[in-house]
């Protein structure tokens, strides 16, 4: 089933939570002690956002988003609404090699012998936001390798545009019951949406 891409409406939130969410096991050994930490695949982003004190018109707008969800069919784009987004390039950074598939992305079309990411900034490529955990300078021909927060689910392609200034990631209700309203009696809502990231 194709699932639909949806817009999120444009409602202010007051308070939010964005964090990755490591996917991983652990075990202690019941001779020595030691910890066995097993890393895998599927670390994802995890938001949590408050809309507080809403009005029968907002309330009504994020329920019908919520309603068109349908549970965790739908997906949307969300930032992480602390990042500071900067003007789009006239040129684009891209992918420069097809199968990348670890934690460090070779690109290239920067401005050469520049500083063009610092550590804690964001990029999306091919629909996926990954962080960045060093600073990141281009070299003498625009190439710059870029270590990264966790590993692609999907293998971006060969020219694959690199958006560092208005990056997002692909979220989904996780179940449910995120279309609970809690509504005083002055009919002013409160919302309180926990919403992963949709690895398809």
């Amino acid at each position: 089933m194709e699932r639909p891409l949806l817009t999120f409406p444009e409602i202010g939130v007051d308070g939010f939570e964005f964090y990755l969410e490591t996917n991983h096991d652990t075990g202690v050994s019941p001779f020595t002690n030691r910890q066995h930490i097993n890393m895998k695949d599927g670390t994802h982003w995890v938001c949590s956002l408050q809309f507080s004190d809403m009005d029968v018109s907002e309330s009504k707008l994020l329920m019908a988003f919520l309603w068109e969800c349908d549970g965790p069919i739908g997906t949307f784009y969300l930032p992480d609404y602390m990042y500071q987004t900067k003007q789009e390039p006239v040129t684009h950074p891209k992918v420069a090699a097809a199968g990348q598939s670890g934690r460090t992305l070779a690109t290239k079309d920067w401005p050469a012998n520049t500083t063009v990411l610092v550590k804690g900034d964001y990029i999306e490529v091919a629909g996926q936001l990954r962080g960045v955990r060093q600073d990141v300078v281009s070299d003498g021909s625009g190439l710059a390798d870029i270590p990264m927060s966790h590993r692609f689910y999907s293998t971006p392609a060969l020219d694959d545009s690199v958006n560092y200034w208005n990056p997002k990631a692909l979220f989904m209700l996780p179940n449910n019951s995120q279309t609970r309203r809690r509504t005083n009696n002055v009919m002013r809502s409160n919302f309180r949406l926990q919403v992963v990231e949709a690895i398809l």
